[in-house]
């Protein structure tokens, strides 16, 4: 199984999943709702709820659905692409031959592509042999109101496409209805425990935004949301602020890539501090700098370098910009 992070055409990171066919549902799962999929905070009384663009019910279904009836004689493996907006799951197997996309839709028997599989899976009580699974996921995206996923079939594969429901894409800051048409909508989350590591790269899917604080007009808060070389002229005439910790780390990243301990020390600092791990991230999510290693985000070899729109940022920059 693999499993891929997608903006447009470009691919940001990606993972393969090996092993015994429950283990690949584990892990897969693990990390589409950890890695892969950004959970969208609120409360209902004193707890907090998690809310993914796609339900786990539905997703599990799919994944389980494509380990049963892929065609392992196929040499590609089954993939998963992560978008903005949408998740493509495509699976190198097929329908039994008398059978339409329609008849999906509609009761039908069990029919397993790997019927020794599928048994398997019965006896470990992850699947009911009852031909239900499509009805499942239909059914799961309906009661969490996302739109039920479309299918499509093609010579030596079959496509199954989850789209992100109309309000998980507006809270979630991937586009609002307004009067200029779709436009950027303001992100807002829970900010991570600073001193735990970014556990996934945060160019992807799972980018954290900075907090707004109770106590400030809405004007300010509204502005509080963006970066600050992002804020309009009015409430930051220079764009980027000279002073401000980010400023410090795109003038250190503009001679070179650097690691966050590296980055630490040229700040002065005896560690890396919770703060330095949150403004890092921001400056990932906002596509400043990236990583030289985004296949492995955790790796000790890690270093981070600017992008073309940091650079840019550093160019037209204040030259009062300086670190210690």
């Amino acid at each position: 199984m693999k499993i891929g992070c997608f903006r447009g055409a470009e691919i940001l990171f990606q993972d393969v999943i090996e092993g015994n066919l429950f283990t690949q549902v584990d892990r897969t799962m693990d990390l589409l709702y950890s890695k892969y999929s950004r959970g969208l905070v609120s409360y209902k009384g004193i707890y907090r709820v998690e809310t993914f663009p796609i339900t786990r019910e539905a997703m599990r279904e799919a994944v389980i659905n494509a380990l049963i009836h892929r065609d392992y004689a196929a040499t590609a493996p089954i993939q998963i692409r992560v978008y903005d907006d949408r998740i493509l799951l495509w699976n190198p197997g097929r329908l039994p031959d008398d059978w339409t996309v329609e008849r999906l839709a509609e009761d039908h028997a069990s029919r397993p592509y790997n019927p020794q599989i599928a048994y398997a899976f019965f006896r470990a009580g992850m699947i009911e042999g009852w031909g239900r699974g499509i009805a499942r996921i239909n059914s799961a995206c309906d009661a969490a109101g996302n739109p039920r996923p479309e299918w499509r079939i093609e010579p030596g594969g079959v496509w199954l496409e989850f789209q992100y429901s109309v309000a998980y894409q507006a809270a979630d800051g991937v586009v609002r209805e307004g009067p200029n048409g779709a436009q950027p909508y303001p992100q807002q989350r829970e900010s991570e425990i600073d001193s735990q590591p970014a556990s996934r790269p945060q160019s992807g899917p799972d980018s954290p935004r900075k907090p707004q604080s109770e106590s400030q007009p809405e004007s300010q808060r509204n502005s509080s949301l963006q970066p600050e070389w992002e804020q309009p002229d009015s409430a930051h005439p220079d764009r980027l602020q000279p002073e401000s910790l980010e400023a410090k780390l795109l003038v250190l990243l503009a001679e070179g890539a650097m690691a966050k301990a590296a980055l630490s020390r040229s700040l002065g600092q005896k560690q890396v501090s919770g703060q330095l791990n949150k403004v890092v991230r921001q400056l990932v999510a906002e596509r400043m700098i990236e990583y030289t290693l985004p296949d492995r985000p955790r790796s000790r070899l890690q270093r981070y370098r600017l992008t073309a729109k940091g650079r840019a940022a550093v160019n037209t920059a204040p030259r009062t910009a300086t670190t210690p």
